[in-house]
């Protein structure tokens, strides 16, 4: 099934595409010159992955100008964000198409520590507490704070990726939330179908604001692909 795979001295990790791999070294490369905790979440660390799934990284550090580093230095971001809920999660959408879920903590628990996959590990006890403790203060320029509409954009891109995982109830349900965002400012007719409704979305998004011309171009050609 997998034509890639990443190795470490403790691990073999089977990617799905060519550019997930290329990531994984990346990132891996640059928190061992940092000395950085790096752990590997989702569907990447149970070997479930397709070619559309994000890869979820937790790492642990609290500089701003490291992290902008880990963040700007893979490719050219054509989208980033951060999440509300939970709040702080570093989104971050490459001009490869790469999706990245970076979640930058202070603190993991042991619960968390055993269902993932530990690719880096300096000191790792001394940050195991009882509490997961996020740091939701970043303040990097790759990530600046975004205006409402733009928050929007994450989720076209998150209702198509489950999609097309075959997450269909998930698929569903985050539409609605963009569809629930959308009435808020224009009287829209949906017409109940998923193609249908979400490409209506996208239409009256780029009507309305400065949508980046390469995260419609992707979000299109997701569309496609369903």
């Amino acid at each position: 099934m997998y034509s890639y795979f990443f190795e470490t001295t403790n691990h073999i990790i089977p990617c799905p595409t060519a550019e997930h791999l290329d990531y994984l070294q990346y990132v891996y490369n640059l928190c061992q010159s940092y000395k950085i905790n790096l752990l590997l979440k989702g569907s990447m660390s149970t070997g479930k992955a397709t070619k559309f799934s994000d890869i979820d990284i937790v790492i642990i550090e609290k500089r701003d100008d490291i992290i902008e580093k880990i963040v700007s230095g893979y490719q050219r971001i054509i989208m980033s964000n951060k999440t509300e809920r939970p709040k702080g999660i570093l989104i971050l959408i490459y001009e490869n198409g790469l999706c990245i879920d970076l979640d930058v903590r202070n603190s993991i628990t042991s619960e968390e520590l055993n269902c993932s996959i530990l690719l880096n590990c300096e000191n790792i006890n001394d940050f195991v507490k009882n509490d997961l403790i996020r740091y939701e203060n970043i303040c990097i320029p790759s990530v600046p704070e975004r205006e409402d509409w733009y928050k929007l954009l994450r989720l076209f891109h998150r209702s198509l990726i489950k999609r097309l995982c075959f997450k269909i109830t998930e698929s569903e349900s985050i539409l609605q939330e963009v569809k629930d965002e959308i009435e808020k400012n224009f009287n829209v007719s949906w017409r109940g179908k998923y193609i249908d409704d979400i490409t209506i979305a996208l239409d009256c998004m780029v009507k309305e604001y400065k949508i980046p011309g390469e995260f419609n171009e992707l979000i299109c050609k997701l569309i496609n692909e369903v």
